[in-house]
């Protein structure tokens, strides 16, 4: 399990270095301002047109190891389709950009209410990358879940990461309201219409039994948008210590006690 932060325009690298914070995930878009980040995330809308522009290349040389397509917005079958087609298309540019690739479950919004999309669920999304590995005929593509896109769609997020199985190879971490995205701190809300926090122990506990190899990223941009300058620190710090108890966790877990002869 390796643990770190989404790259945020609202705090600095150094600010984010002194809280001892590894910048893991950042935007394609931002990933120059990054400095570099082992999982980057695309909106699929700019997929086809980063790779003709050289995009694999760049994340290769850039030292990224993961490349996230993000499907917030996606509505129809036909943008199934034409994703399936272009990931099957590109997947020997991925291999040779020594790349993996993983599909994030999204939602849709008209800008009032959020809905679910052709790939919202966790069931969704395992039956999706079920039939794109069977379409390149290998098991190449993962998934990437994002906590905070299940919980603004109100969901039970752990009945969804199981559904998800072994397929998960990136967990995005932020919190919701259930009313929209808001990209909050872990812990921020207790409950979401009677449904239960996201039962955070609960999910460390299964991905540190089933899912070890994972990248577990804060992507917390909204606790930062609006916090002043001078709490920013304590937040980094905040967001550091919750990642490090999980990853501890995880750790302890891993250690094999000796067997008394």
């Amino acid at each position: 399990m390796k643990t770190g932060i989404q790259y945020n325009i609202n705090i600095t690298k150094n600010e984010i270095k002194a809280a001892d914070l590894d910048i893991l995930g950042a935007e394609y878009g931002e990933l120059f301002f990054a400095g570099g980040a082992k999982v980057v995330r695309i909106n699929y809308t700019m997929l086809e047109q980063a790779v003709l522009d050289g995009a694999l290349d760049d994340l290769s040389i850039s030292g990224t190891e993961i490349l996230v397509a993000e499907t917030i917005g996606f509505k129809t079958k036909e943008e199934i389709e034409k994703l399936t087609s272009l990931l099957v298309k590109c997947l020997p540019g991925f291999k040779s950009a020594g790349l993996s690739v993983c599909i994030e479950n999204g939602y849709v919004t008209d800008g009032t209410k959020i809905y679910e999309g052709p790939l919202g669920s966790g069931v969704s999304l395992s039956a999706y990358i079920d039939r794109l590995n069977e379409k390149a005929g290998e098991e190449f593509f993962k998934a990437a879940f994002n906590i905070g896109c299940a919980r603004a769609l109100r969901l039970q997020i752990i009945e969804h990461v199981k559904a998800l199985g072994n397929k998960i190879s990136v967990l995005y971490v932020s919190d919701n309201d259930g009313k929209a995205d808001l990209r909050q701190m872990p812990y921020t809300f207790t409950s979401v219409h009677s449904i239960n926090s996201a039962g955070w122990e609960d999910l460390m506990d299964h991905f540190s039994t089933y899912a070890q190899e994972i990248f577990i990223i804060g992507d917390v941009r909204g606790t930062f948008a609006v916090s002043p300058k001078e709490l920013k620190g304590t937040f980094l710090s905040l967001i550091g210590e919750i990642l490090g108890e999980w990853k501890s966790s995880n750790d302890y877990e891993q250690i094999e006690l000796p067997v008394n002869a």
